[in-house]
């Protein structure tokens, strides 16, 4: 699951008009690896690297290798990339800024339970380095 919410929460860095999709219709059908994050805190992170996420035409996410979430969907709006995921559902999102640049993305984000059911309402901060695959 955590690896599941750090491969949502690709916290993506703004993107203007002329560097990426401004809104989400060139991200979906697209498929991206995650290839580095860093973490203030590796063990929320963990699993993230290494791992793919797919972006669908109808609003839902795959996320691999492993994909065992019954609810994923994403949205991009103005820069600001939102994954959300869970068991039937939402339960844990991964939102922030996107930036484009060619076929790498860096994603500026941060995870968090949807429900604040954390005891702490913990952010799990973390800029994920993404390529299109």
């Amino acid at each position: 699951m955590v690896v599941v919410a750090i491969l949502l929460s690709l916290n993506f860095i703004a993107c203007s008009d002329d560097d990426g999709p401004g809104n989400g219709s060139s991200l979906a059908g697209t498929t991206w690896k995650i290839v580095s994050v860093a973490a203030q805190d590796n063990g929320w992170w963990g699993g993230f690297e290494g791992s793919f996420v797919t972006f669908k035409s109808d609003g839902s996410v795959v996320l691999g290798p492993d994909d065992d979430w019954s609810y994923a969907t994403w949205s991009l709006n103005e820069g600001v990339l939102k994954i959300t995921f869970g068991e039937e559902i939402p339960d844990e999102i991964l939102v922030g800024k996107i930036i484009f640049d060619g076929n790498t993305a860096t994603w500026h984000c941060y995870g968090e339970d949807v429900n604040d059911s954390y005891e702490d309402n913990t952010k799990y901060y973390a800029i994920l380095t993404l390529r299109k695959q």
